[in-house]
């Protein structure tokens, strides 16, 4: 059923005064909304050098660990290990999808920082993808959920080896495709 612009007119003149009387004001629909989650997306910024003001124009995050985007298992991602201010300051769930760049098993640590640096969340994930480790998970990337309880000023990403079934590896360089962050 298609609506005419008369009918959309004639329900306009009928609710905006309603709302009026109502106690309301008349609010664009956008200014009612809250704010979404802010997604910054590595495969935007390029392969190669990575600037660390990258996504503060749109997004007000600014990089202090992390400087090249590279390709991780299939996908454009910023090499770890990784950390990064926000303003302003933020609470809520933070996403960040990961991959392991070598084979072997690492744990990976999201720390939330207060803007006095101190720790306010934190989580590890070991994560195994080695083909010579019965206890192999599937290979591609991983996703960690931090969940922030207070406004946090500054994130870190890190990594640390726990082993290979590769003699040769002895550390594990690990990308990051894409951060999820609370809205403003």
């Amino acid at each position: 059923m298609a609506l005419r612009q008369a009918d959309c007119n004639r329900a306009a003149a009928f609710l905006v005064p309603l709302l009026l009387l109502a106690g309301g004001a008349a609010k664009p629909v956008a200014a009612l909304a809250a704010p979404g989650p802010v997604v910054l997306d590595f495969s935007a910024a390029g392969q190669g050098p990575f600037d660390p003001d990258f996504f503060h124009k749109s997004a007000h995050v600014r990089f202090l660990d992390g400087s090249f985007v590279g390709y991780v298992q299939g996908d454009q991602a910023l090499i770890g290990p990784v950390a990064w201010r926000v303003r302003p300051l933020r609470a809520g769930i933070v996403r960040v999808k990961l991959a392991p760049a070598i084979q072997g098993t690492a744990r990976y640590t999201l720390a939330a920082w207060s803007a006095g640096g101190k720790p306010l969340a934190s989580m590890d994930m070991d994560v195994t993808q080695d083909t010579g480790n019965p206890a192999t998970g599937p290979f591609g990337y991983v996703t960690l959920l931090l969940d922030v309880p207070e406004p946090a000023a500054s994130y870190t990403l890190t990594s640390t080896f726990l082993g290979s079934s590769f003699p040769h590896v002895h550390t594990i360089d690990f990308g990051v495709a894409e951060i999820g962050l609370p809205g403003h």
